[in-house]
């Protein structure tokens, strides 16, 4: 479901145009680099750490 909310799709849209073969190459490319939010996450919990940080708070 998150690749197709990512390409805008519906889910019966990408079924309809995604193959076997793009199918693999996106869960390949999602392993390497994950599509969902978890890694904003991470980013932004970086940035807030560091920006505390700089201000002189011990986080």
């Amino acid at each position: 479901m998150t690749l197709a909310l990512r390409l805008g799709k519906t889910l019966k849209a990408l079924i309809h145009d995604l193959d076997a073969s793009e199918l693999r190459m996106w869960m390949a490319y999602d392993k390497i680099s994950p599509i969902g939010d978890g890694r904003g996450d991470i980013q932004t919990a970086m940035i807030t750490s560091a920006v505390m940080n700089a201000a002189g708070a011990k986080v």
